[in-house]
């Protein structure tokens, strides 16, 4: 035996010498110790392409050779591992074997880590290890474990599961890095929605595989909905979908595809899970018992021949046997009580189509914003043409629950549409309604607080080095921060973006007021701004402040108001309106009060100092705006003598570069249409 094993060591080195004179064996740098890879190996990999490798550098011949006792040992054992998908098991087995081949296993085992490969593998092996190896550790003999791993990995090409399915019993969410195109116009339709489900996915009706292509499937538990960068939104598909789905599955759609939309653009991870009609119900009925005012949720899908509207009611419940009486919660009376309405009603308009309604949406800003026709009501047919599309359809079941408030959630190329302007024939939709707009339900902060409790910060800039002057801006921020109001006033030169984060890391305020200009354009997020007396702070920056400031955690007191009293909203752009709605959602705050278009230096002046008299007496955001343009619409705030004459009474003198705009009258929708509030209505 000793004999035979000397032969054999005599062999194997004589063996080893002839591999090291052949340039086409030494092809090896691919292997690794214990510790890792062998970095003065790794340069030779040319000669593994294809000549190499089937010369029979790993079988070695000695190895056929002592087939007797070694073969039947080895063989079970790489048998099973040649077969296993998972990386660890192959990974940690070659990760040894291959290090000592060549110099030491031949020496220690001679027959027991050799043989095996090429017993079973000792030209194919070989051939296929080249592409795989050069990139990582993965050693060269045991090749079919390691080759094959990257193969199962790509099967994740699941295809669209069919809408028409059960509804879905879990939580829905948006899966990580999907990607979709911010325009309104999404690529064509890469294919229909597959009936059956993939087998190999454990998704049994995700509402995101229905809007995404190629997306993953997510069952289970709510994950973090995180930027969309890796997937593509199958428009097309998406309305057929959203079209024939029941209202349960329409909501969590519409949910989803906002939530991806500004989770992609503004760059932020959104948490949570996608709302029920039942859980907007249930939200809309404890306001309603909280602030007395009965808000209703309305999502407005424009199609591309058909206008989907979806109302969701606050929950209206009643003693079973005949009362009427409403009960404080519908946890109180389990099994005692029924509802009295159907909490989510769907109205679909036919032939609308979606480019003539954008179409129009743009004109009537053009209409309303026409220096020339600030004396004219040629607005109206647009306004009321509009109304017929949009409010009309609802008007009946508005009217039935009693409703107050319209919360809605618009359709990309509709956030920027002014809709308190838009016009029945007899009455704007502001004398019937307070209206606020939201990116979604989930992406929107709905508790209510009473805003009086909390402290203003008033800054901003009359003057610009490149930007038209904004005299009225003192006296603005002075009326604001006043009685009722408590807080302090930076102005000018006090106004920049250094002492605005040190201001914020000392103290928290409930409401922010920037009297400033801020832009909202496409493009990347830093083409929209806000500026400062010493810089333009591009809204990527506010969301990287926001983070700083912890204004977007549940560890601090939030901010319930941002507003933005001189901004412009770049028309007809999809991105541009996703920065202007996702404004409280990438700043942290509760809620944002900006306008469409620039207004006038006195009407903005006329518009915030009446708004924040009325939030001081109607601390319900959404009411205290409409309050206020219904103020303007009416004239009881106007401009008169070079005074300001608010609602209450009130005059103020405007400032010497205003003064001589004797008479203005506010009435017009220029003046107070253009003023929206984003995010939480009460």
């Amino acid at each position: 035996m000793k004999l035979f094993k000397g032969w054999m060591k005599l062999f194997l080195a004589m063996t080893l010498v002839a591999i090291a004179a052949d340039p086409a064996i030494t092809q090896t740098g691919n292997q690794s110790d214990v510790s890792g890879p062998i970095p003065t190996e790794t340069p030779p990999e040319e000669p593994l392409p294809e000549e190499p490798l089937p010369e029979e550098p790993l079988p070695e011949e000695p190895l056929p050779e002592e087939p007797p006792t070694p073969t039947p040992t080895p063989t079970p054992t790489i048998a099973p591992t040649g077969s296993i998908t998972p990386l660890p098991t192959p990974t940690e087995t070659p990760t040894e074997t291959p290090t000592e081949t060549p110099t030491e296993t031949p020496a220690e085992t001679p027959a027991e880590t050799p043989a095996e490969t090429p017993a079973e593998t000792p030209a194919e092996t070989p051939a296929e290890t080249p592409p795989d190896t050069p990139s990582g550790n993965t050693p060269v003999i045991p090749v079919d474990s390691p080759v094959e791993v990257p193969t199962p990995i790509p099967v994740q090409t699941q295809e669209p599961i069919n809408i028409q399915s059960p509804e879905p019993t879990g939580p829905l969410v948006i899966p990580e890095n999907p990607e979709i195109p911010l325009e309104e116009e999404i690529p064509p339709p890469v294919s229909e929605n597959n009936s059956e489900p993939d087998p190999t996915t454990e998704s049994t009706n995700s509402i995101e595989d229905q809007i995404l292509e190629d997306a993953p499937s997510t069952t289970g538990e709510a994950q973090p909905l995180s930027s969309l960068s890796d997937q593509e939104v199958d428009r097309p598909g998406y309305e057929t979908e959203l079209a024939a789905a029941d209202i349960g599955v329409a909501v969590q759609m519409l949910e989803e595809y906002q939530a991806m939309e500004f989770s992609n653009y503004l760059e932020v991870e959104l948490f949570g899970e996608t709302a029920t009609p039942d859980d907007i119900a249930q939200a809309l009925y404890d306001l309603w018992q909280a602030t007395g005012n009965k808000s209703s949720f309305i999502y407005v899908s424009a199609l591309a021949d058909q206008l989907e509207l979806v109302m969701i009611f606050p929950q209206n419940f009643r003693v079973s046997g005949g009362s009427s009486d409403l009960v404080a919660s519908a946890d109180l009376a389990q099994g005692l009580i029924e509802r009295t309405t159907d909490v989510a009603v769907r109205e679909t308009v036919p032939n609308v189509a979606r480019e003539q309604l954008l179409e129009e949406v743009q004109n009537l800003r053009s209409e309303l914003t026409n220096p020339r026709r600030l004396n004219s009501k040629s607005y109206l047919p647009i306004a009321q043409s509009l109304y017929q599309s949009l409010i009309a359809p609802m008007e009946a079941q508005l009217e039935a629950n009693g409703i107050e408030t319209l919360v809605f959630s618009m359709d990309s190329g509709l956030r920027t549409l002014p809709l308190v302007a838009l016009h029945d024939g007899e009455q704007f939709l502001l004398e019937k309604y307070a209206v606020a707009l939201v990116p979604s339900f989930g992406l929107t902060d709905v508790t209510y607080s009473d805003i009086r409790n909390r402290e203003v910060l008033g800054m901003g800039s009359a003057i610009f080095q490149d930007l038209n002057p904004l005299p009225a801006v003192p006296t603005e921020l002075q009326n604001i921060v006043s009685d009722p109001w408590k807080g302090n006033v930076f102005l000018n030169e006090q106004f920049t973006a250094d002492n605005f984060r040190k201001i914020n890391q000392e103290k928290r305020f409930g409401i922010i007021h920037l009297a400033t200009h801020a832009e909202f354009q496409g493009g990347n997020l830093d083409n929209s701004y806000i500026t400062f007396f010493d810089s333009r702070v591009g809204l990527n920056q506010i969301r990287d402040l926001a983070t700083e400031l912890g204004w977007n955690t549940s560890e601090n007191p939030p901010i319930e108001l941002l507003t933005l009293s001189a901004c412009r909203t770049a028309v007809g752009d999809t991105e541009a309106e996703l920065g202007f709605a996702g404004l409280a959602v990438l700043s942290g705050a509760k809620a944002s009060l900006a306008s469409f278009w620039y207004v006038s230096d006195a009407g903005t002046l006329g518009l915030m100092s009446e708004f924040y008299s009325q939030l001081g007496e109607k601390p319900l955001k959404a009411e205290a705006l409409r309050q206020t343009q219904l103020a303007l619409l009416r004239g009881e705030v106007r401009i008169e003598d070079g005074m300001l004459v608010l609602s209450n009474g009130k005059t103020v003198p405007l400032p010497p570069e205003l003064a001589e705009q004797s008479t203005i009258n506010l009435s017009h929708p220029y003046y107070w249409s253009a003023f929206t509030l984003i995010g939480n209505w009460n």
